[in-house]
């Protein structure tokens, strides 16, 4: 019977919590996230700042993000995690201020990127240590599918109220939620990473054979995320299309991870991540050719299902290789590959002001992911 484990979620406290935390953030941040790069052009920033912003961004985390884990051993990771959402509402409260305030772009970004550095290696470290590894795959569908059952009409909600409310109102609105996240953490007692922790050991050669990997899926984020968005924006001038089409994206991403998740247990996680990066790969060459509302709509829904048969099986076998090694050290790397890859896909778009370049970058790139 599919999922028969599942009542095993009910006993396992600390993977309960993990995955209300989980949703609650994430429904925060898919109210907001994809509008940012809009909301920054909407006050006359050109384009080519908000991309310095995100570039900013990621170098900043690249710097800041190998310290944490020092942190962690102190105070422990879901301490670490709770410190991050003051972090996150200081940066939503910079951004609703800005305006009035003129605060420096790269300072916004900063707190951005400390708040997300606290943050995500710790939720990767308690995940490991909390899940079961012969239903890994399946617990990770099951909170995505969770996340995303939140997250679906919330781009849409988040358009709304830009349109009818403002800005103001949904960042306030946002933060309210970062303070409410956290607290399902503390149903049970502080955890810490397991072993001693090496900078060293971060770029251990058993690590650097995942190299090209974390630092094409650095690009694919970026490029999904930032370039994408703004692309979609500058084309439609709307913020309830933006909406709408990252509910879609999220609608069909919902529908087929759940299977997958199963299936990256029981199947070949091989072959279903090849599917997935293959359509995947397409969707980027397509792109290319994307200039109204059907071909956003159509591209997102492909490109939803398609990068689900990656990311579920692709992050199973993350976990998988983070929990035989030392986590923390190999959830670092990953990091800091990411943020690489993010810093390339910024520096391209500014150098070269191309978009189709960039999604035809991305769409070779995502052929990587078959060699993990």
């Amino acid at each position: 019977m599919p999922y028969k484990h599942l009542i095993h979620f009910a006993f396992n406290k600390e993977l309960s919590e993990l995955y209300m935390t989980s949703a609650i953030r994430a429904f925060a941040l898919a109210l907001v996230g994809v509008f940012i790069p809009a909301y920054l052009m909407n006050l006359g920033y050109p384009v080519m700042t908000v991309f310095y912003f995100y570039l900013y961004w990621a170098l900043s985390f690249l710097i800041i993000v190998p310290f944490v884990t020092k942190l962690y051993i102190k105070i422990g990771i879901k301490h670490s995690m709770l410190l991050s959402m003051p972090l996150f509402i200081v940066h939503f409260l910079m951004l609703y201020s800005l305006e009035a305030y003129s605060w420096s772009l790269f300072s916004i970004a900063l707190v951005s990127a400390i708040a997300n550095s606290l943050y995500w290696p710790a939720f990767h470290i308690n995940f490991i240590k909390s899940s079961d590894k012969k239903h890994r795959g399946e617990e990770l569908g099951m909170m995505n599918v969770l996340s995303y059952i939140v997250m679906i009409f919330a781009p849409l909600i988040g358009g709304l109220i830009i349109t009818y409310l403002g800005f103001e109102f949904l960042f306030v609105f946002v933060s309210l939620l970062f303070l409410v996240a956290p607290i399902p953490l503390f149903f049970t007692k502080e955890t810490y990473p397991d072993g001693e922790f090496s900078f060293k050991n971060i770029f251990h050669k058993s690590h650097l054979k995942n190299f090209s990997v974390f630092f094409v899926e650095g690009i694919i984020n970026y490029a999904e995320t930032v370039i994408w968005a703004v692309f979609i924006f500058l084309t439609l001038k709307s913020f309830i299309s933006l909406g709408i089409l990252s509910t879609i994206l999220i609608l069909f991403t919902t529908c087929v991870t759940l299977i997958i998740g199963r299936l990256s247990d029981v199947g070949n996680k091989k072959k279903i991540m090849n599917i997935g990066v293959f359509s995947s790969s397409l969707t980027w060459f397509f792109r290319t050719l994307a200039n109204s509302f059907l071909h956003f709509t159509v591209l997102n829904s492909l490109f939803g299902i398609a990068f689900t048969f990656v990311s579920i099986p692709y992050m199973s076998t993350f976990y998988n290789k983070a929990a035989q090694q030392h986590p923390a050290e190999f959830v670092i790397f990953r990091e800091l590959l990411l943020a690489l890859g993010r810093v390339f896909m910024m520096l391209f778009i500014i150098l070269s002001g191309s978009y189709l370049w960039s999604f035809i970058i991305a769409g070779f790139s995502s052929l990587i992911f078959t060699i993990f």
